[in-house]
């Protein structure tokens, strides 16, 4: 079972063009079906992998943000200008 979940990880990847159904029917225990994607179900694919990605951007776009602050606020504070502000 490991190995059919890496075969079928490995061939789902988001830029691969392929579809794969282990489910599918008159494929035996180890075997898995696997055709070629259309433009539409790439298309449909990449936005349903940009919307579960969506939230964890969000984050690590805040927290870039606050890095970057934090930084600024570090230079001016070892400039010596931390009063004026």
């Amino acid at each position: 079972m490991r190995t059919l979940r890496k075969l079928r990880g490995h061939l789902e990847h988001p830029y691969g063009k392929r579809t794969v159904d282990a489910e599918a029917p008159d494929t035996g225990d180890h075997e898995v079906m696997v055709w070629w994607a259309t433009s539409a179900e790439l298309q449909a694919a990449k936005l349903a992998h940009a919307k579960r990605q969506a939230p964890v951007v969000v984050l690590l776009r805040q927290q870039e943000a606050q890095e970057k602050a934090a930084a600024a606020r570090q230079a001016l504070e070892d400039a010596g200008q931390s009063g004026l502000f």
